[in-house]
């Protein structure tokens, strides 16, 4: 098995055109496809995140930070998966039931698994 990140994108805003029992039910049903794909065993982390970012660029000593408002190329969460390959992360991201209910755009990233970088385990641990 190999990790995938998928990164979650609004097209237009599909959430501010919903009611609010409309919206609740949405959530519920993301909440129950998510729970599915844990006891299934391809679910490592799910989290929304809140409008807005800030970008940081340039080198040591040197750098520009930028605002971007909420609502410019947003993310509204990611979810890290575990996939047997790329087709099945796809499959995966498929079934989200956001697709049933509005416009919106996944992207899919395998992850790559470099030495010297620590995984989650050794961190929690403290083994480093």
């Amino acid at each position: 098995m190999k990790d995938y990140m998928i990164l979650i994108f609004p097209e237009g805003n599909p959430v501010e055109e919903k009611t609010g029992e409309s919206h609740r039910g949405d959530i519920k049903d993301i909440g129950q496809y998510l729970e599915r794909l844990s006891l299934q065993g391809h679910l490592k982390e799910a989290q929304p995140l809140e409008p807005g970012a800030v970008t940081i660029r340039g080198t040591e000593g040197n750098f520009e930070v930028t605002s971007l408002p909420p609502n410019q190329v947003d993310i509204a969460g990611y979810y890290m998966i575990t996939a047997d390959n790329m087709q099945q992360a796809v499959n995966i991201a498929q079934g989200d039931p956001r697709f049933g209910d509005g416009a919106w755009r996944m992207e899919i990233r395998a992850v790559m698994q470099m030495g010297g970088i620590p995984d989650e385990g050794a961190i929690l641990d403290n083994s480093l």
